[in-house]
């Protein structure tokens, strides 16, 4: 029996892709309130170090993340047996002598 998707108990197969891209998205959108708050502010003194830290990490590490998953899922992908077998035939090549560059 295959394992449920994750997420399941929140009522719809969630997968953790779509859980990072909202944290990422909160991210962007602390560093916009942030970012408008010290431009109305007249760009002093910045004030909001943890919040600013909380928010391009939330960035960086969905980032990272949601690719590293989309890379993994290119890794894992399965393909047909007819377009194996076409990259198979593509990469058989008649017996040719190879000759060297050095003599």
């Amino acid at each position: 029996m295959p394992a449920p998707p994750p997420f399941t108990w929140l009522g719809g197969g969630i997968h953790p892709e779509v859980v990072l891209g909202v944290l990422v998205l909160a991210g962007v959108v602390t560093i916009t309130v942030i970012f408008l708050s010290w431009a109305l502010g007249g760009f002093g003194a910045l004030g909001h170090e943890y919040a600013t830290a909380l928010g391009f990490t939330l960035v960086a590490v969905g980032t990272q993340v949601v690719l590293g998953s989309f890379f993994i899922g290119l890794l894992t992908m399965r393909t047909t047996e007819a377009s194996r077998a076409t990259i198979v035939a593509a990469a058989v090549v008649d017996e040719v002598p190879v000759r060297s560059v050095h003599g």
